[in-house]
């Protein structure tokens, strides 16, 4: 593992702390096993106003084209 992926996962494990407020809660972070034997940390939080969750991850390069790619997908009808 090189110095960008230890700064990566230092970075996750500290947003716990950062993103407590009053209306984000279940705020942990999961180490996952990547295809490719690599831990892959995800930051898992929920919206407790709208009961929303999300998880937040770093440089996962598939996950931007995607969402670019449905942005693209939406642009086409209306």
């Amino acid at each position: 593992m090189g110095n960008a992926d230890i700064d990566k996962a230092e970075i996750l494990l500290k947003l716990p702390d950062i993103l407590k407020s009053d209306n984000l809660g279940n705020v942990h972070v999961i180490l996952l096993k990547g295809t490719d034997s690599s831990q892959v940390p995800i930051v898992r939080l929920m919206d407790l106003t709208i009961g929303i969750c999300c998880d937040i991850c770093v440089n996962n390069l598939l996950a931007v084209i995607n969402t670019k790619l449905l942005h693209d997908y939406s642009k086409i009808d209306v």
